[in-house]
């Protein structure tokens, strides 16, 4: 079940750095244009959205990652602040069968 989640939320990620490209390339046509106009060709603009989405991806990779590891980290500090500012609960609390 974890790979399945974990395969849908890299799915959303691509289509969000998709999406983003198709807006930047929407909205960069006056610069693509003259870009062509002084003898790029279409595979070097190519290049160019190829390798933004290519750093786009690893730097959200990367902050991904980063704040994962650093809510892994301070977990315990976390759920007490929350738990004091917000009066909640983050965890039930433990019921002792007895």
């Amino acid at each position: 079940m974890m790979f399945f989640l974990l395969i849908f939320i890299a799915i959303v990620a691509a289509f969000g750095i998709t999406n983003t490209l198709i807006t930047v390339a929407g909205d960069k046509t006056r610069e693509i244009g003259l870009l062509k106009a002084i003898g790029f060709s279409s595979g070097t603009i190519m290049r160019i959205f190829f390798w933004q989405g290519w750093i786009e991806g690893i730097v959200g990779t990367g902050a991904g990652i980063g704040t994962g590891l650093l809510v892994l980290r301070y977990r315990n500090d976390l759920m007490h602040w929350l738990s004091e500012t917000f009066r909640w609960s983050c965890f039930p609390p433990r019921k002792l069968c007895t």
